[in-house]
């Protein structure tokens, strides 16, 4: 890829390529947009798809350091059961990710190629800038989205292996439904009336999850300032960060070694404040800046009702996504 620039392939099969982009602050209107996890102001940027004045560098330098290790069963177990500790004690869930390095022999454009064909009903992606380093992946998960007149979202949490026959746990139904009510919460908090519908099983590669769409119709005097308040309201959600959220990501900065960056963040297409899709950044990996390897990220919702071995594999299971379509 020239530049900086990003590869977008829709769940509908659309796909938007940009490169030598320009590289701004911000999340702005007829950009593509690039926010972390943290949502540290100096870290959201905006590459603009039109012609705009250029009012910040495009030499910034990604603050998110490259893992340098991959996390062990040993690390993640001891992890999981401190969340398991602190889950019981708030009355909610926390989000324990992991990092597994990998080789990678192909440039980053084939690599995307493989992986839009292999995971054609989900959002695929490709982005690399100076300021955020280059991600990859193939996420099922739209954080927010508008067509104009309405915003939509989903609830996505629990996970189980692809095909498993029979209902849905509690644990897994349990860490469903608090997302659920935080994003329904959260959107009435901002004066839109959201409507949910039943959980469904949703596929994602080699597992599944619970899955409920959530719907409100815009509001009159709608604006960039309206979407940019909700956006920083929504993310992350606890199906990325946990609940009660502040005590969540306090906990996850105190306990996980290595730095998230743009995993679990969002990104995507804004071409006005009404019209816009947006999704999570999961499924992913940040490729070393040489192309050589890549960091692949994988998360799982604990509560008090986990068991770290399950967990473990969970994460194993998740980590398959990039890889099985790569190799």
């Amino acid at each position: 890829m020239k530049g900086n620039g990003f590869i977008l392939r829709t769940p509908g099969g659309e796909i938007l390529q940009r490169e030598d982009c320009r590289l701004i602050r911000g999340i702005h209107p007829r950009a593509f947009v690039m926010v972390p996890f943290d949502f540290h102001e100096e870290n959201v940027w905006s590459m603009p798809i039109t012609s705009v004045k250029q009012d910040e560098s495009a030499d910034a330098n990604c603050r998110y350091p490259y893992p340098d290790s991959d996390t062990t069963e040993r690390e993640h177990s001891a992890m999981v059961r401190s969340a398991i500790a602190f889950a019981a004690a708030n009355r909610g869930k926390c989000i324990i990710s992991t990092v597994t390095r990998r080789p990678v022999s192909l440039p980053p454009e084939e690599l995307f190629a493989r992986l839009e064909k292999r995971y054609p009903t989900v959002c695929t992606f490709l982005f690399s800038t100076t300021a955020t380093g280059t991600w990859l992946g193939a996420t099922p998960e739209l954080l927010l989205g508008g067509d104009g007149k309405r915003l939509f979202t989903m609830s996505l949490a629990g996970t189980r292996p692809a095909g498993t026959e029979g209902g849905w746990d509690g644990k897994n139904r349990e860490e469903q439904a608090i997302v659920t009510r935080f994003i329904t919460d959260t959107l009435r908090r901002h004066g839109l009336n959201p409507e949910a519908g039943e959980p469904f099983s949703r596929q994602a590669g080699p597992v599944e999850h619970l899955c409920s769409g959530i719907s409100a119709e815009i509001p009159h005097g709608w604006s960039m300032d309206s979407l940019r308040e909700l956006l920083r309201a929504l993310s992350p959600t606890p199906a990325l960060g946990g609940f009660p959220r502040r005590e969540a990501l306090r906990f996850i900065a105190a306990t996980e070694r290595h730095q998230r960056g743009y995993y679990g963040g969002f990104f995507g297409l804004i071409e006005s404040p009404s019209q816009f899709r947006l999704y999570v950044n999961l499924r992913s990996g940040r490729l070393r800046d040489d192309g050589r390897e890549i960091a692949l990220f994988t998360g799982g919702g604990i509560t008090p009702l986990s068991q770290p071995r399950e967990e473990w594999l969970e994460t194993r299971r998740k980590a398959r996504t990039l890889p099985d379509a790569l190799s």
